[in-house]
């Protein structure tokens, strides 16, 4: 039955270590979303998203200490929302509370589509709440509710995780 299928091995890890890694290079999409930013704020988008996820590869880094890598789904995206805690600005606690809402909704060693949809949902929900942003606003919100929707779509219909994912 595809709604219980887990998702993909090293879904997690990939999902994490790929967002490490494009920023981790050159900096060119930090350079890039802080001339975003400044279009509408201060400009600082880039360079806290870059100082979040090097903060999230430390994470990863001292969890090697202990073990291989992170272990789990949840390990992995706690990892991400510790890398946003630590970081200031606006996006700073927000994303790390968001992903901190992913990493509960993954229990299980193998979560499944419906676990990640619900994961993202609640956390959006938590985004919405605490920065008081909805679609329109011209917030992070625009970006994150579709997706979040088009993920639980995704999953109510029984897509196969890698499909749904892509």
């Amino acid at each position: 039955m595809i709604e219980t299928q887990p998702l993909p091995d090293g879904f997690a890890r990939a999902w994490v270590m790929g967002m490490t890694d494009l920023f981790d290079g050159d900096g060119d999409v930090a350079v890039a979303l802080g001339e975003l930013d400044r279009r509408a704020g201060d400009g600082d988008f880039g360079t806290n998203i870059t100082t979040a996820f090097r903060r999230t590869r430390t994470e990863v880094d001292k969890a090697r200490l202990t073990t291989a890598q992170p272990q789990s789904f949840s390990a992995w995206l706690t990892a991400v929302s510790r890398g946003f805690l630590g970081t200031g600005g606006t996006s700073g606690p927000l994303f790390g509370m968001f992903f901190r809402d992913v990493a509960r909704s993954g229990v299980a060693d193998s979560p499944v589509l419906a676990d990640l949809a619900a994961g993202l949902s609640t956390g959006v929900a938590t985004v919405q709440r605490y920065g008081k942003a909805h679609v329109g606003h011209k917030t992070m919100v625009d970006a994150l509710a579709p997706a979040a929707d088009a993920l639980a779509r995704r999953a109510a219909a029984g897509a196969d995780p890698a499909d749904a994912l892509d």
